[in-house]
């Protein structure tokens, strides 16, 4: 899991550890980023007990590889104008956990396709999403007998295509089948990859 931004509180890096924490010891949490909180962050995952991969400030050009190591993206923020995180993480075809005052998550988030929503500061919500997604990946990588792996989350929680195809039309958006995968595609722009 990745919790990339600035450590302040607003952007409630302390709930991603303790998210993840509810994952168990298996999981990882990856925190890319500075700012006041961090030392607090770390203290509260050495305090939990999680395993932890602290990459420190990164710029935008090395987010890439941050998301090749990443299940999903965590966005636990109280407010984002935004959450460019988002865009930038379905770009390269990693799911999303995001709350509910994330402004770009009424128009890119698409439950259980290109992640999901909970409300700030539900770490129980975020923790139970974040291993939907974690079991998705799983059961695709043991020999999942679906057609396409999904880039988002379709065939994730045993919905109907048909269901998902008319939400994402709902929002403008459109699903994408190729060798690559299931993609989450807007009318005006790129697949998400």
């Amino acid at each position: 899991m990745l919790f990339a931004g600035k450590f302040q509180a607003r952007k409630r890096p302390i709930d991603a550890v303790q998210a993840v924490a509810r994952l168990g010891a298996a999981a990882l949490l990856v925190m890319a980023g500075d700012g006041p909180l961090a030392g607090e962050a770390r203290t509260e995952a050495s305090r939990l007990g999680i395993r932890l991969a602290w990459k420190g400030f990164i710029n935008q050009s090395q987010l890439p590889a941050a998301f090749a190591l990443a299940d999903a993206v965590l966005v636990p923020s109280a407010w984002e104008s935004w959450g460019l995180i988002v865009n930038e993480a379905l770009a390269s075809g990693v799911p999303c956990v995001v709350t509910t005052r994330v402004a770009c998550a009424p128009d890119l988030i698409v439950d259980a396709v290109t992640g999901f929503t909970c409300e700030p500061s539900d770490v129980d919500a975020m923790a139970a999403r974040l291993d939907d997604i974690r079991r998705c990946k799983d059961y695709l990588r043991d020999g999942d007998t679906y057609e396409y792996e999904p880039r988002g989350m379709a065939p994730v929680m045993g919905r109907e295509l048909e269901t998902i195809e008319r939400e994402c039309a709902d929002r403008e958006l459109e699903l994408y089948a190729d060798e690559r995968g299931l993609r989450v595609v807007s009318f005006e722009k790129e697949p998400y990859q």
